[in-house]
């Protein structure tokens, strides 16, 4: 009987070490599958990139890389925060000039790549544009803004 009772302990304790490294090994891989901010978690792809909703987002400056967002084409996906920000100037001259340019040409839309989670494979175009005109009243006066 003594046999039987150490072939139990044996299973039993090969059992909880083969656990304990299962556990050890699924933290660490989700460890390295999100960062953390301030109250805020992304999960980040195979190229490093943080990717989520912008939506959740604390601030401005911890967005994630790559944005999810609705291409032309319908399709679900993530936009380079990089790309959405667009000409960034780099003083108030540059910036009125941009602005300039800008009325010049109607305030055109821009497209930028819809990508997947990867950031590499392309599925689609994003547009960002600009509401002028009546569009832009209309909007500023349904959300009571003056």
């Amino acid at each position: 009987m003594s046999i039987s009772k150490n072939k139990t302990k044996f299973i039993y304790m090969l059992c909880s070490a083969i656990l304990g490294v299962f556990l050890g090994i699924s933290i660490i891989f989700f460890m390295k599958m999100a960062v953390s901010g301030e109250g805020v978690q992304y999960l980040i792809n195979e190229n490093g990139n943080t990717y989520g909703s912008g939506a959740d987002a604390p601030s401005y400056e911890e967005m994630p890389d790559l944005i999810r967002a609705m291409g032309t084409n319908g399709k679900e996906g993530y936009v380079y925060f990089k790309d959405l920000q667009g000409f960034i100037p780099n003083n108030p001259e540059e910036a009125v000039a941009y602005m300039i340019e800008l009325e010049k040409t109607g305030f055109p839309s821009r497209f930028i790549p819809l990508y997947t989670q990867d950031g590499k494979t392309v599925i689609g175009e994003y547009e960002i544009a600009t509401i002028t005109g009546e569009a832009k009243e209309k909007l500023l006066k349904e959300r009571n803004i003056p």
